[in-house]
């Protein structure tokens, strides 16, 4: 089992909240902007159903201590990817040079 400590499920919590915030601003500004915004709608649309379709669930691993608990994990990715899960870090990776972006975040 992949071990899951709390600070890693700070970095999913705090990745998914800013990359909400950041396609949420994009999907405004569309709307207040664009002459026809319904690409930009669409794209980012689908971007908060991934983020959504990666969300943190609580699944049964092993902490820190060794001991069996209550860990967070992509309730996608499963834990085998680890939290923050891949799929998230690719899709922020999009939103790299805004502000607020987290090079711990980086896929690679």
């Amino acid at each position: 089992m992949h071990v899951v400590g709390q600070e890693e499920a700070s970095r999913m919590s705090v990745l998914g909240s800013w990359l909400r915030a950041t396609i949420e601003a994009d999907k405004a500004v569309a709307l207040a902007t664009e002459q026809d915004p319904r690409d930009t709608i669409a794209r980012c649309d689908a971007a908060l159903a991934v983020l959504d379709e990666h969300g943190i669930v609580q699944v049964t691993g092993i902490g820190k201590d060794t001991r069996v608990m209550q860990i967070p994990a992509c309730k996608t990715c499963g834990t085998k990817h680890g939290v923050p899960c891949r799929t998230l870090r690719l899709l922020a990776r999009g939103y790299r040079h805004r502000e607020g972006y987290d090079d711990e975040w980086s896929p690679e």
